[in-house]
């Protein structure tokens, strides 16, 4: 994964793009990915990947009391699956390592949520290849 984003980097691609291109690489490479897109997909999914947009996704760190910068968030379009991976610290400038640790911590939640998500698709396909 590290080897990707640094190939994405030397390619020229900013920081938020390494981020998108990463999780929706992590998406499609699941089994049963397709079939999910096409069902309807509700808001209880998961937490995570409903914040698809700037405005959820500061909602969402106000409610976990993570403290990334909003105008941040806003202006340049990060949405809280992206914040999953670690190349969005340097687009918040993050210098204070007690600040940052504090971050990764709460984001650790995040990304049990979203794993719990992606658990969901690998028993969707054994579920349906035993019927």
């Amino acid at each position: 994964v590290m080897a990707d984003s640094l190939m994405l980097a030397k390619l020229g691609l900013k920081n938020r793009d390494i981020c998108c291109f990463m999780y929706h690489r992590q998406m499609m490479m699941l089994p049963g990915y397709v079939n999910h897109i096409r069902e309807e997909m509700r808001e209880e999914d998961c937490a995570i990947c409903w914040c698809n947009t700037p405005a959820a996704t500061v909602k969402l760190l106000e409610k976990y009391e993570i403290d990334l910068n909003p105008k941040i968030i806003t202006r340049n379009e990060w949405f809280a699956p992206l914040l999953l991976f670690p190349q969005f610290v340097e687009d918040f400038k993050i210098n204070d390592i007690d600040v940052l640790f504090s971050i990764q911590k709460k984001l650790a939640e995040w990304k049990e949520i979203h794993n719990a998500h992606l658990q969901s698709f690998t028993t969707l396909t054994e579920d349906q290849s035993n019927d």
